[in-house]
């Protein structure tokens, strides 16, 4: 990897032959991962929060989060991208600073979501989010690739499908225009929808992989750039070693522990 971490994970974001990203939570996870042959690491908010044992939704104290971000960076000799949430911070200014701290990490990329959760996950204004966004990219300057969030579909904007692509576009525009280097569109799950938001937005499209997903074929085919996982690698790991300790307890076979199941 360059010294010009930025460009180095932008260049893998090619229209029509995504960037597959399955999202790690620790060291161990990352460098299994890199050993398969990906091409980057990204990371999971919500699966770095369950392995640490916090809920997600900015529950994961910072002074844990960087250090445990720079130890996976200096693990793979590959770019490694984070899921940041909204920043950690409840002022453009805070999320500047924390940027400066996660830049520092040695990783290349982040992920900045237009939703918050306390109780009730609810969209930001997306002008709100932009002046977020904003701050981020000058703190980060040119050196990371910023990937803005729109939880639109995620969280079912609005009475139709036409409603929440109308707005998805807007709010990408806004980001855009804002600094942000790709559009990350978790819940857009149909190639139609996915095809569409392709075309419209002026930026790599970022898709979160659900069950049933289109394969990559049909994805690269309606233009996505880039494709992750999010929490699910590690409920399928979490689900596999229960399933192997089921079996064990109930059958004994101590030699059988951890076979295909």
């Amino acid at each position: 990897m360059s010294t010009d971490r930025k460009s180095d994970l932008s260049a893998l974001h090619v229209r029509g032959d995504p960037l597959v990203l399955i999202n790690a939570c620790d060291v161990a996870s990352a460098r299994a991962l890199a050993a398969e042959g990906l091409k980057a690491i990204a990371t999971s908010s919500g699966a770095i929060a369950a392995a640490q044992g916090f809920r997600d939704g900015h529950h994961v104290p910072l002074d844990l989060l960087l250090p445990l971000v720079e130890r996976i960076a200096a693990a793979v000799k590959l770019p490694v991208t984070v899921d940041f949430e909204g920043g950690y911070g409840e002022t453009p200014g805070e999320v500047a600073t924390n940027v400066r701290r996660l830049l520092a990490t040695g990783i290349s990329g982040l992920n900045l979501e237009d939703s918050l959760s306390d109780k009730k996950r609810a969209l930001l204004p997306a002008e709100q989010h932009a002046e977020v966004l904003g701050a981020a990219r000058e703190a980060a300057g040119s050196a990371l690739f910023v990937n803005a969030r729109i939880d639109t579909f995620l969280l079912g904007y609005g009475g139709s499908e036409e409603e929440r692509i109308a707005e998805t576009l807007r709010r990408a525009s806004v980001y855009v225009k804002a600094g942000a280097d790709g559009i990350f569109v978790p819940g857009a799950s149909s190639l139609e929808i996915l095809t569409a938001l392709a075309r419209g937005i002026d930026r790599p499209l970022n898709a979160m992989a659900v069950a049933g997903f289109p394969d990559l074929a049909a994805l690269a085919g309606a233009g996505v750039a880039r494709v992750s996982f999010g929490g699910w690698p590690l409920t399928a790991a979490l689900q596999f070693l229960r399933n192997s300790a089921r079996r064990l307890m109930a059958t004994g076979n101590v030699g059988a522990f951890g076979a295909a199941n």
